[in-house]
């Protein structure tokens, strides 16, 4: 799993890549803590390019760990999500309904 980072004005765009690494939500903290210093209160995590659907528990874990950590120092998590089978779990546990949904 990679991450790609692109800093915007006031927000980050951050694009995870490739097969889940189980161990990364433990890591989603460590790191955050660069972009969490008060300049970024506003993160975007585009998660359509991870693999491996069945999986799926692992992609939502990770998003968790990216919404704690941000919502511990008053931001926000955007969480661009395209592909069909993330936005169906999503919608239906009712997690939808705590992360900013956006698309392209």
């Amino acid at each position: 799993m990679e991450y790609r980072v692109k800093k915007l004005k006031e927000s980050i765009l951050i694009k995870v890549i490739g097969p889940i690494n189980k161990n990364a939500k433990y890591s989603a903290r460590s790191f955050l803590e660069p972009f969490l210093d008060g300049r970024f209160t506003n993160i975007t995590l585009d998660i359509d390019n991870l693999e491996n659907d069945r999986e799926i528990v692992c992609h939502i874990g990770l998003v968790n760990s990216f919404k704690k950590a941000i919502d511990q120092v008053g931001g926000k998590l955007f969480l661009k999500v395209e592909r069909s089978s993330i936005r169906k779990y999503l919608h239906k546990t009712g997690m939808d309904r705590l992360f900013y949904l956006i698309s392209s």
